[in-house]
């Protein structure tokens, strides 16, 4: 089935869930964090981002 991921209305209240292939499907509203880290020569020197389904 895959990994569901909650979506919320404009004001961050959760309004059920969906998997990953359809969260951009129609714009929904999720949470998700991705971090990168740049150093002074603008190279990436790290980069963690959820894993696919």
């Amino acid at each position: 089935m895959g990994l569901l991921y909650e979506i919320f209305d404009e004001e961050g209240h959760k309004v059920g869930e969906k998997k990953r292939s359809e969260l951009h499907k129609i714009p929904f509203w999720h949470k998700t964090v991705i971090l990168i880290v740049i150093n002074s020569s603008g190279k990436i020197i790290f980069q963690k981002r959820p894993a696919s389904n």
